[in-house]
């Protein structure tokens, strides 16, 4: 989201989410503060990190607009924010509980924040990119194509809810 925005608004913004972000924490969980923080500190620097290092490194940060652009993206904000950000939080874990197995919460801290870095983030671009060329005329020039589409997803929703074999539901996608 922080690619979306003016860099002017970045500040107000955590300003104004940082509170609040503690008290859920506070009310919704029993974890010690230190480790609040903590958490908040690794997520803190996966997301402004990645947002301030990429933003300075690309022309345009709101855009893919080269391939280059794109290996930037994953290399930043997929896998270095987010390697450091799972240390930080694994490490967080394994010092209140050392029971806990650190390379077991770093994978699973990694691959959940890569993974919603590698979805959310370009659809995120791309939607409101999407949005600010909206046009109706282009929606009726495609709606038959979007009808079409629907119906292929209604059928074959309804085939694999008659067909309770998993199986059965492959091969009736492979024909549509």
């Amino acid at each position: 989201m922080l690619l979306l925005l003016d860099r002017r608004l970045w500040a107000p913004l955590l300003l104004i989410l940082l509170p609040v972000a503690v008290s859920i924490e506070l009310i919704s969980t029993d974890r010690p503060l230190t480790m609040i923080f903590a958490f908040l500190s690794a997520n803190l620097l996966e997301s402004l990190g990645s947002a301030l290092f990429y933003s300075s490194i690309v022309r345009n940060p709101r855009k893919f607009e080269e391939f280059r652009d794109l290996m930037k993206f994953l290399l930043i904000c997929v896998l270095l924010f987010p390697s450091l950000s799972a240390l930080i939080g694994s490490f967080t874990v394994a010092v209140h509980d050392p029971g806990t197995s650190f390379l077991s919460v770093y994978r699973t801290w990694i691959l959940s924040a890569g993974l919603g870095m590698l979805f959310v983030a370009p659809l995120m671009l791309y939607t409101a990119d999407w949005l600010r060329h909206f046009s109706w005329k282009t929606v009726r020039e495609q709606s038959l194509l979007f009808v079409l589409v629907v119906s292929a997803l209604l059928i074959m929703g309804l085939a694999a809810a008659l067909f309770s074999h998993s199986s059965n539901a492959y091969l009736i996608a492979i024909f549509f």
